[in-house]
Parts: C-alpha cells; sequence; structure tokens
C-alpha cells in the first residue's frame, strides 16, 4: 500500500512514509494510499475470480492454458497465482534493500521489553491460527457439506494473514500510544 510491508505497523513508524509534513497530513497520505491499493485490489479480483463480472464479458479469462505437471489451468487462475508470487517477490526484494540500507535505530527500550514484544507477536500468531481454525471448521458452512482440503486450507491461510496483521497493527497503535504517554509522565 505505503511502499512498505505490513509489518513495520508493529513500531507503527510514520517516517516509513518519506515526507516533511505533520502527522496528520501522513494519516491523510497514508489514507490515500489505502484507497488506491484497494481500489487497485479489487479491479485486479474482477481478472482474477471467475464469479466477477468481467469474468462473464472476456472470454480469454476462461480459456485454459496447458502445463506439464498442472495440466488446464484457466487465465483467471494463472493471473491470480502468477500475480500472488509477483507480488511476494516484489516485496521480498523491497525488504531485502530495504535491510541492506537502513540504519539501525538504537532501541529506547530494555532487553526484557524487546523479549515481550517478541512473545506477544508469538502469542498474536497463535491467536490468528485459532481464529482461522474456528473460521474455517466452524463459520464456512455447515457440518454436512464436504468442503476440498485445498479451498479448507486457502481460507486457514488467507484468515490467519488478514488476523494475524490486523492485531500487529492494532498492537503497534496500542504500542505507540503507551510509550508516548509514558514519555509525557
Amino acid at each position: 500500500m505505503c511502499g512498505c510491508p505490513m509489518a513495520f505497523a508493529s513500531e507503527w513508524n510514520w517516517d516509513l512514509i518519506h515526507c516533511h509534513c505533520g502527522v496528520h497530513q501522513k494519516l491523510a497520505l497514508a489514507s490515500v494510499f489505502i484507497l488506491v491499493g484497494a481500489a487497485t485490489h479489487v479491479v485486479w479480483d474482477s481478472f482474477t475470480h471467475r464469479y466477477l463480472w468481467l469474468y462473464g464479458h472476456c472470454p480469454l479469462l476462461g480459456q485454459t492454458l496447458q502445463f506439464p505437471v498442472l495440466g488446464p489451468v484457466q487465465y483467471y487462475k494463472v493471473f491470480q497465482h502468477a500475480s500472488t508470487v509477483l507480488g511476494a517477490a516484489v516485496l521480498a526484494i523491497w525488504f531485502a534493500q530495504w535491510y541492506r540500507v537502513a540504519v539501525p535505530v538504537h532501541s529506547r527500550i530494555g532487553e526484557r521489553y524487546q523479549k515481550y514484544g517478541r512473545t506477544m507477536l508469538i502469542c498474536l500468531l497463535a491467536i490468528a491460527i485459532c481464529v482461522a481454525a474456528i473460521r474455517v471448521f466452524v463459520g464456512t458452512g455447515s457440518p454436512a457439506e464436504i468442503r476440498k482440503p485445498e479451498s479448507l486450507l486457502a481460507e486457514g491461510v488467507i484468515t490467519t494473514i488478514t488476523a494475524f496483521w490486523l492485531e500487529v497493527v492494532v498492537y503497534g497503535i496500542i504500542r505507540n500510544w503507551q510509550t508516548s504517554h509514558k514519555q509525557l509522565v
């Protein structure tokens, strides 16, 4: 969305949005990035999901490609999986370059607090996995309905990722708020 993986939201570091402006302007800029990201996601979904309008109006999306191991795969699925791989590669390249050039930030917090932060992230991940398990096994349909294992796995993975990153963002906001209030006292 704003050129950085959501993982950095755990520190809620406004410096990730490089502009020489105040907090309100950075918040507005981040909001614009989020809206643009959401809009482009919706547009791209119209190419990669067969139940949306474009699939019914663009014959190419329903045609198949023959792959040696996979067999026939429709174009919309090729676009869907290729964009996932491409997006992950772009983020990996960006992260590797950022990691090489980033100046280490000297932490104001002690080692004990850092261990607490790591423990908190592990707990948040465990909660996200539990939320995903509940959604997959309880919230995705009636028990009599037989679902494909890959469909259940996909829903579980997507739910885990979504829940975890939402938790990390909320944790980052709360942690930042607590830190700023401790400094005022």
